[in-house]
C-alpha cells in the first residue's frame, strides 16, 4: 500500500496561485523508481480539464507522462481498464467531495482504485481526492452552494481507517473539528496546505513544500481533545492508535 495525503496548495493555474508543490510531487515521481513513470489524473468537472493543463505541465517537468481520465470516459470501460492497467500513480485532486464519491460509486471507479491499491499502484489525493482514499473526511462540500453552511463529514472509501482533514491552517476548519471529532471513534490526519503525508505499507512519514506546513494527529481520548503533531517518519499502526 502506497497513499499519498496532500492537505493542500496551488497547481499553478493562475498568476495568483503560484505552483507550490514541487518537493511534494516529486515526492510522489521518486515513489514509482521510475524515471519516467505514468501517472493517470482523474477529471471529475469541465473545470478539471483546466487544473490538468497546469499538473502536466508540472508532472512533465519532473520527467512523469500524464494521462487524463476525463469525467466523459467514465462510461467507457475498456479507456478506464487500458489507462487504470498502465497507470504508475494515480492522482485525485482537490474539488466537492461528496460530487467525487458520488461518481466513483455511480460508475464502479471504487473497484478500479481498490485494484490499484491492491497492485501497488501509488494513490495520490490533495484536498477532496485524500478524503476519497480515506474512511472519512472534513468536506467543505456544502459550502459551494452557501458559505453559511457547515463542513460535513464525508465517507470515504476506507483505504486509511481515519479521518481527513485538509486546508488546517484554516482557523475556521480547524475549530470546527473539534465538533466533528465527537461523533468518530478514528482519529484525524490534518495536513495544512504544502504538507503531505505518505503511507508505504507499515510506514509513514511527512513531506513539506513549505517551511510552515505541518501534519497533526487529532482525537479525543476521555473526553479531553488531543492535537500532536506529527514528526518525520513513524509507523502506522501507531499513528491510527488514540495514545
Amino acid at each position: 500500500m502506497r497513499i499519498v495525503l496532500i492537505g493542500g496548495g496551488d497547481v499553478g493555474t493562475t498568476d495568483n496561485s503560484p505552483y507550490n508543490l514541487k518537493e511534494i510531487d516529486e515526492t510522489i515521481v521518486k515513489l514509482t523508481g521510475k524515471a519516467h513513470p505514468r501517472i493517470l489524473f482523474f477529471g471529475f468537472t469541465e473545470r478539471a480539464n483546466f487544473t490538468f493543463g497546469a499538473m502536466k505541465k508540472n508532472f512533465m517537468a519532473l520527467g512523469a507522462q500524464c494521462e487524463y481520465l476525463s469525467y466523459r470516459d467514465f462510461l467507457n470501460t475498456k479507456t478506464i481498464e487500458s489507462k487504470f492497467k498502465r497507470a504508475d500513480a494515480i492522482y485525485i485532486g482537490g474539488g466537492n467531495t461528496l460530487t467525487f464519491m458520488r461518481d466513483i460509486k455511480k460508475y464502479q471507479l471504487d473497484i478500479y482504485l481498490k485494484d490499484a491499491l491492491e497492485r501497488n499502484v501509488i494513490l495520490c489525493g490533495r484536498s477532496a481526492g485524500a478524503i476519497c482514499f480515506s474512511k472519512f473526511g472534513s468536506s467543505d462540500a456544502r459550502k459551494f452552494k452557501d458559505n453559511e453552511n457547515k463542513f460535513v463529514k464525508v465517507k470515504g472509501l476506507g483505504f486509511i481507517n481515519a479521518l481527513f482533514c485538509p486546508h488546517f491552517n484554516s482557523k475556521e476548519r480547524r475549530n470546527d473539528l473539534k465538533r466533528m471529532l465527537n461523533s468518530v471513534k478514528e482519529v484525524a490526519i490534518s495536513a495544512t496546505n504544502c504538507a503531505a503525508i505518505v503511507i508505504q505499507n507499515e510506514d509513514y512519514y511527512i513531506v513539506k513544500s513549505s517551511k510552515d506546513a505541518k501534519v497533526f494527529k487529532c482525537y479525543y481520548e476521555n473526553q479531553k481533545y488531543f492535537e500532536t503533531e506529527l514528526n518525520k517518519n513513524g509507523k502506522l499502526v501507531e499513528l491510527l492508535q488514540k495514545m
